[in-house]
């Protein structure tokens, strides 16, 4: 394979194509051309990383080997396809072997090539980055699956969001099941993003409440960072809503007064969530709920640091109080506002403000409760009467005017039925 037909190769690659000419240029020259026959090992598990595969031809199967003994087939291999990337990335042993299963001819750019390479243009590592961001988290079976690190056995992906993967783990030591958190190698080498998640450990450790998702601890491995939480075994709130409809009444008060008393240890605490959403609320069998994600979370005592300062976002937009479009630090408040944005979609299956543009959104939560609020249907109107008076104190558009505190609604907390976490399952598992 000349020069030009490896430079055409890696321009049908998506990851390749953002890279300037210049850089795609050295990459072609770097890559080795290699053929294989049917039945060629290309990959060993267990083996240290020697380079990547980038298919031109013919086909392969990512295999795990499994402790009973079974191989799963992971992916397979065809033109366009690399196979390699996150052992060259994290320097961990291979995850899986990769066995051709028809014959063909492969660019193989090796770990010396790629780290000289790396030296001169430092964008390339974004390659191995964006693809194991891509591909972990995204199947039943990854290439993390029955590894151990940390002294964890990873047993299967268990939810995946734009900055984290989480995984079921069982604890070597004891048995215990629990959920690791990973940071997505997407962020692997962003300083800002590694600080806040280490900072959303420190925090978590000292935040034990029953309405708080509990953290153990974390640790470094495979060239990124874990947080061992608490292994929650239902749906998220999201999921209930969006699968099953509106909770019913009583369950939607339970989860209410948990996530109530919840917020009002945490902000007693000095923190603020900053992103509270029914996405970040947790369903467990055991009928519990619990608030999770402390991702972008910070405390009102101290200044914001510097990674902080790096990352603007200051919660979800349809969740967000109105005061923190206009520039308004984070606050209690606003975790509060948007509680009742949650309790509101808690109890009518629908967010109280829908608007797409956000300029309508805006205007939409500054006008609410007000005489030029529109003539449509208020967010409240499919709420239970009892709890119309609480929603409209916790959404109301001027701090000031907004409930101080949810402490008073945390009596209400109970356990969600069986039925409730079950059915969103099934649905979720059918979806």
């Amino acid at each position: 394979m000349d020069l030009r037909a490896r430079r055409a190769l890696l321009s049908e690659v998506d990851v390749v194509r953002p890279l300037a000419g210049s850089v795609v240029e050295a990459l072609a020259a770097a890559c080795e051309p290699r053929r294989f026959a049917a039945g060629d090992a290309l990959i060993r598990q267990g083996h240290p990383a020697d380079g990547l595969w980038l298919f031109a031809s013919g086909r392969a199967d990512v295999r795990l080997r499994r402790k009973e003994g079974s191989d799963l087939i992971l992916a397979q291999m065809e033109r366009g396809d690399i196979a390699g990337e996150m052992a060259l990335l994290t320097g961990a042993p291979r995850n899986a072997d990769v066995v051709a299963t028809e014959p063909g001819e492969a660019l193989f750019l090796s770990v010396a090539a790629f780290r000289a390479l790396e030296a001169r243009t430092p964008e390339i590592l974004g390659i191995l980055t964006e693809l194991t961001a891509q591909r972990l988290g995204k199947s039943v079976a990854d290439g993390l699956a029955d590894k151990v690190l940390g002294g964890f056995r990873v047993v299967r992906p268990a939810g995946r969001g734009a900055t984290a993967v989480v995984y079921e783990a069982v604890r070597l030591d004891d048995g215990r099941t629990v959920a690791l958190k990973m940071l997505s190698h997407r962020f692997s080498r962003d300083r800002a993003a590694m600080d806040l998640f280490e900072r959303e450990s420190r925090m978590l450790l000292d935040l034990a409440h029953p309405g708080v998702a509990t953290c153990h601890g974390s640790f470094d491995a495979y060239g990124t960072k874990f947080l061992v939480m608490e292994f929650l075994d239902g749906p998220s709130l999201w999921d209930a809503i969006t699968l099953s409809g509106p909770l019913p009444v009583r369950d939607a008060r339970g989860v209410a007064g948990a996530v109530a008393g919840a917020l009002s240890f945490v902000h007693a605490k000095g923190v603020v969530h900053c992103d509270v959403k029914p996405s970040n609320v947790m369903l467990a069998r055991s009928g519990d709920a619990r608030l999770t994600d402390f991702g972008i979370a910070r405390s009102v005592d101290s200044p914001p640091d510097a990674a902080a300062s790096q990352v603007r976002i200051c919660g979800t937009p349809r969740y967000m109080a109105p005061e923190l479009f206009l520039g308004a630090p984070p606050s209690a408040s606003a975790d509060l506002y948007a509680f009742g944005c949650t309790m509101i979609e808690m109890f009518t299956g629908e967010t109280p403000f829908p608007q797409e543009e956000i300029g309508a959104l805006v205007l939409a939560k500054r006008r609410f409760g007000t005489a030029g609020a529109g003539d449509g249907p208020s967010p409240l109107e499919a709420v239970p009467p009892d709890f119309r008076p609480v929603c409209a104190a916790l959404i109301a558009p001027d701090p000031e005017d907004r409930l101080r505190d949810a402490g008073a609604l945390a009596a209400l907390a109970g356990p969600v039925s069986a039925d409730v976490v079950e059915s969103t399952l099934r649905a979720r598992r059918h979806a």
